[in-house]
């Protein structure tokens, strides 16, 4: 019974690469027979080379007479994004300012092909999230809109054109993110939901259903109204998804994760979830995948009912991995300019003006510094547009470094107008307080990019933008704004608040 065990065990789990790699999961399979990686960004490398290294894991499952891997990972776009040395995907909240369904189709179709050209087969996006709390700190622009019909399309939409590549998107955080004022990365979050309230949350969880998604995966949010358990270790959360429709796999957020972490073992955290109804465990590291693996294994042995609930569990797997594409299917990878495009399309159309008017700013101001401020270590940034008339002073603010006070101090020092482009700056009160003061010294043109909270915590700014995309994206935008306003999606930039 101890191999069949850790058999049906290791297809409910998914492991996070150890130390040795790609190489050491390989070298482990007789003891750890794992279903399933997850990658990371610093498991990805050079395309190529992946392909090669997921080509030599289907190879060595297959000789050991296992099913094939589910090769998983987290690509949403935006602020998540695996891939350092590839442009970054338009973020889900730039798709759904620009309200483009074609185009929310064709980047999740687009990105399916990539990853699957590399041979990741599931990718743990999109976010279904209705963001209806502003001060939510991990969902963001992680979210399509804080309207549930328009996420509802754009989720359908980008999981449309996913799945056409072949590979598995998955729905989430079921039944809902969006409401929490806590990250469950690092806390426990409980909100108070009534039933007339949820029904706004689930909206786009029937669309996802509707257009065929083939997995979900369930928050570790405390609906306190429903169960008092978070959602991932529910039956009740497991239930009324299977009541919905779904028939596919699903799938637990991270055991690592502190919301779960802090409170359960896991071992036996990876035990709940599968007897409350989760098919897989997203484990979140190696060792919390092999302490998942040993225990469920364990309960298999031990306990009738939880036998039959994982025999369950291991027969949806198997269906799905069935279907899946073989390395001498899997495409050519897409064009570093086909990936380009339709982000720098997102970031125009998504672009919105949110106070003052940028043009006539330029006109008041014909000569104006340029400065960009980030919090990470390499700036994406396109050197274009700085022979334009006042546009030849730019200044880079790395605030990751140690040297960012100096760099604000002696642009606080300057006159003249300033055109300040920020990427989540919210994040550091002393950099915002500073930047405060500058604004009513000097005339500003913010622009914030990716995560736009920034525009919020600026208020003196007298021109402020929001773009949804990344520097080099930012740049273009600006460049058509203020320099060539042809260049202005159709109708014009938009205001925020005009539309729904």
């Amino acid at each position: 019974m101890a191999d069949e065990a850790r058999g049906v065990a290791g297809q409910l789990v998914m492991a996070d690469l150890p130390a040795g790699g790609t190489e050491a999961v390989i070298n482990h399979l007789d003891h750890y027979p794992f279903g399933g990686i997850t990658l990371h960004q610093w498991d990805t490398g050079e395309a190529t080379e992946l392909r090669q290294r997921m080509t030599m894991l289907w190879q060595a499952l297959a000789k050991a007479a296992l099913p094939p891997p589910l090769v998983a990972l987290t690509e949403e776009g935006g602020t998540v994004h695996r891939f350092p040395e590839v442009v970054r995907p338009p973020s889900a909240m730039s798709l759904g300012q620009g309200n483009d369904l074609e185009l929310t189709q064709r980047v999740g179709q687009l990105w399916g092909r990539y990853l699957m050209s590399q041979g990741i087969n599931w990718n743990w996006a999109p976010v279904a999230d209705v963001l209806t709390e502003v001060q939510n700190p991990v969902i963001g622009t992680r979210a399509f809109s804080q309207d549930s019909d328009r996420v509802a399309r754009h989720v359908a939409a980008w999981i449309r054109g996913h799945q056409a590549e072949g590979i598995l998107a998955t729905a989430k955080h079921f039944p809902g993110h969006g409401m929490t004022q806590l990250d469950s990365h690092l806390a426990r979050p409980v909100c108070s939901l009534a039933e007339s309230e949820l029904a706004g949350h689930l909206v786009p969880y029937d669309a996802a259903i509707e257009a065929g998604v083939k997995a979900m995966m369930l928050s570790h949010v405390i609906y306190s109204e429903f169960d008092a358990l978070p959602a991932t270790l529910s039956s009740y959360w497991y239930q009324r998804l299977r009541t919905m429709g779904f028939g596919g796999l699903v799938v637990t957020d991270a055991l690592s994760m502190r919301a779960i972490g802090d409170v359960y073992a896991p071992g036996e955290a990876a035990v709940r979830a599968i007897t409350a109804g989760a098919d897989i465990i997203d484990s979140g590291s190696w060792e919390i995948a092999v302490a998942a693996l040993e225990a469920i294994a364990q309960a298999y042995e031990q306990d009738r009912t939880f036998r039959r609930r994982a025999d369950d569990a291991r027969e949806r797997v198997l269906a799905v991995k069935a279907h899946l594409r073989p390395p001498e299917a899997w495409p050519a990878s897409v064009s570093t300019e086909q990936l380009a495009e339709v982000s720098w399309q997102s970031a125009l159309t998504g672009a919105r003006i949110i106070r003052g008017d940028p043009q006539r700013f330029t006109a008041d101001c014909p000569s104006f510094q340029t400065v960009w401020m980030s919090s990470r270590h390499r700036v994406e940034v396109e050197e274009r547009g700085e022979t334009s008339e006042g546009r030849a002073s730019v200044v880079r603010v790395d605030l990751s470094g140690r040297g960012w006070r100096e760099e604000l101090s002696a642009i606080f020092d300057q006159s003249g107008a300033l055109l300040l482009f920020t990427e989540n700056v919210w994040r550091y009160p002393e950099v915002i307080a500073q930047l405060r003061k500058l604004s009513l010294r000097r005339p500003v043109l913010h622009v914030a990019v990716l995560d736009p909270v920034d525009v919020d915590r600026l208020p003196e700014t007298k021109v402020a933008v929001a773009i949804y995309g990344n520097f080099e994206y930012a740049a273009k935008v600006i460049d058509g704004l203020i320099f060539a306003p042809k260049t202005a999606p159709a109708g014009g930039w938009e205001i925020r608040g005009s539309d729904a």
